[in-house]
């Protein structure tokens, strides 16, 4: 009997320090998820804003963001209501791309995300342009993302004004 009891304390103790093995490892894992979102999203942010500054210095690709302020963003971007587009924005590039309900792709080689190169992640990155008004456009940079059939998102919000 008291090798019974032994027994059972000892594999109640294993399978304690299992499930807590296993969810510190999940814990990790979502972290580091988490941290590569809010980075690709604070991504998007820069390369609409990098977007923005080049058209003041006169190398506007596609002439995207030159007339920002009195058209419309129908250069690679997809109108989603008035005044709203979505798009994907390159790392590299500063040129819209329609592909933002794919996933983005990870080169393990440079360790950037791309729509280009790599093995596909579990990342999409939306950007949304909504001009507030002839000075001023919203951009969201939303990164989505599934880990175990659990949706997660991470939404970065920056307001950009026409320094014309």
């Amino acid at each position: 009997m008291e090798v019974m009891v032994a027994i059972f304390i000892v594999v109640t103790g294993l399978t304690t320090v299992l499930v807590l093995l296993t969810q510190s490892i999940s814990g990790a894992t979502r972290s580091t998820n988490k941290l590569i979102a809010a980075n690709l999203a604070q991504e998007g942010i820069e390369v609409v804003r990098n977007i923005r500054d080049l058209s003041y210095n006169g190398s506007d690709p596609n002439g995207v963001w030159t007339a920002w302020h009195t058209t419309n963003y129908s250069t690679g971007c997809t109108p989603n209501g008035v005044n709203i587009y979505l798009c994907s924005a390159q790392y590299n590039s500063v040129a819209f791309g329609s592909s933002y309900n794919t996933n983005l792709n990870f080169d393990s080689t440079t360790g950037l995300y791309s729509y280009g190169a790599g093995t596909q992640s579990i990342f999409k990155r939306t950007i949304t342009l909504t001009r507030v008004s002839n000075a001023q456009l919203r951009v969201n940079s939303l990164v989505s993302w599934s880990e175990k059939g659990t949706p997660y998102n991470i939404n970065v919000e920056d307001t950009l004004w026409n320094w014309r």
